[in-house]
């Protein structure tokens, strides 16, 4: 029975340690500088998981500007979720401004979920523990068409900063940024696309871009697009930020709330922004958006306000040159 036991253990043992034996080297297609070129699922021989093992393996003698990059149309899907281990920098190779990039050849790489090898799935997500900044990127939440994931970026620390650039989101169950219970965040998110929001289909207030459950230190949004948007865009619940900014940024058909502000926002600006058809959800004050409503009941509207001074006494709120439409 010892001796079958042992047999047993070695069996199982010896696909690990093969899978383990992999160096950095082995998923590393170039080195420039302090940059490293990162193999995508195709160069790897149809294997997902590089950019997991890349983050996870380089931990010897990092120089302090070190950049991950992403192959253009390269194919990045994650079977495990990275946790950052420094602050980190991940870039796709072309950083043409999205709107202008009409060259089918060129495409940002898509980082996303993958299928296990031998059932299950993963829909990807990147937690930050440090800075982390993503650039020039498409990002997808899912294993597939019908294996959707509830968010993207998770926060695992306080008062890190997560600066997206650029990048290309599609689909997801809840969000693509998650405060958690983290406190003094910061969020940049700017030159970025978000589309086809489409959310848990038995939950109306899913399917936006950010939520959070903690006071946060900045949440600033500029020149960014969303379209067709089924929940509600950016929670900020009645979390005070020391400074949130919506700047130069369009929405289109987003069914639910814009900015999910239950009134407590003390240093707030909104400017220079095009809204169309939004907010066209009915309302109704139901249990099941029991701490996602407004204090008294009512509505909310793109902007809102409680002026209550036993929660804050000096509030700034600055809105200005936003454009707002609803086609019959």
């Amino acid at each position: 029975m010892k001796n079958l036991f042992l047999l047993f253990t070695l069996t199982i043992l010896m696909p690990f340690s093969l899978a383990f034996s992999q160096t950095l080297e082995d998923y590393i297609l170039e080195v420039r500088g302090d940059t490293l070129v990162i193999k995508d699922y195709y160069d790897m021989g149809n294997e997902p998981n590089s950019l997991y093992q890349v983050l996870t393996l380089d931990t010897d003698d990092l120089p302090e500007d070190r950049v991950y990059e992403l192959k253009a149309n390269g194919y990045y899907p994650l079977s495990s979720n990275p946790t950052t281990l420094r602050n980190t920098v991940i870039v796709g190779a072309d950083n043409t401004i999205l709107v202008n990039n009409d060259n089918t050849e060129s495409k940002p790489p898509l980082i996303c979920g993958a299928f296990l090898e031998g059932g299950g799935y993963n829909t990807g997500t990147i937690i930050f523990s440090h800075n982390l900044t993503v650039k020039n990127c498409n990002i997808v939440p899912a294993a597939g068409n019908d294996y959707l994931g509830w968010t993207f970026f998770g926060a695992n620390a306080d008062g890190k900063k997560l600066t997206v650039e650029n990048c290309l989101f599609e689909h997801t169950k809840w969000t693509f940024m998650a405060g958690n219970f983290r406190t003094n965040c910061s969020w940049h998110i700017k030159d970025c696309y978000f589309v086809n929001l489409s959310g848990y289909q038995y939950c109306r207030r899913n399917g936006g871009v950010f939520d959070n459950f903690e006071h946060q230190d900045t949440l600033l949004v500029e020149n960014s697009t969303h379209i067709m948007g089924q929940g509600m865009m950016y929670r900020l619940r009645t979390y005070p930020f020391n400074r949130v900014i919506f700047n130069h940024n369009t929405f289109i058909n987003v069914s639910n709330l814009v900015i999910m502000d239950l009134g407590s926002q003390s240093a707030m600006s909104v400017t220079n922004n095009i809204f169309v058809n939004c907010n066209v959800q009915p309302y109704g004050p139901v249990n099941a958006d029991h701490g996602e409503e407004d204090i008294d009941k009512l509505p909310i509207g793109i902007i809102n306000v409680y002026p209550d001074s036993t929660i804050i006494i000096d509030r700034k709120m600055y809105v200005d040159k936003n454009v707002v439409y609803w086609d019959p």
